[in-house]
């Protein structure tokens, strides 16, 4: 018996795919999750509810995804490619740029601690 739980932070690259299957909504996310000034891209699918709460990310926008890990392969060219991506079970909007009231706080604001 395993374990399969992928765990991301990570900044939004590009707006939500956001399309409607056999079984309802699903959207593809690109999350940025490097560290450094290094980009790491994650893939991140979500369906249902959870593909209804991530088409509310905008280019910018802070996600939490917890899900699983799923590889899978296909033909090009001739050649098999595999590709790897994160299945959400769980995504959370953190900030969305755009948004009133849910943009980062600035440095000019007064924090009380």
């Amino acid at each position: 018996m395993g374990f399969n739980i992928h765990l991301l932070m990570g900044t939004v690259t590009r707006e939500a795919d956001m399309r409607t299957g056999e079984k309802g909504p699903w959207v593809r996310l690109s999350l940025d999750v490097g560290d450094d000034g290094k980009p790491d891209l994650q893939t991140v699918f979500a369906f249902g509810k959870q593909a209804e709460a991530a088409g509310t990310a905008k280019q910018g926008s802070t996600v939490v995804v917890v899900g699983r890990v799923s590889t899978r392969s296909y033909e090009k060219g001739g050649q098999r490619l595999f590709t790897t991506s994160t299945i959400a079970n769980q995504i959370r909007v953190i900030n969305t740029i755009g948004v009133p009231g849910n943009s980062p706080a600035s440095d000019d604001d007064d924090v009380p601690f």
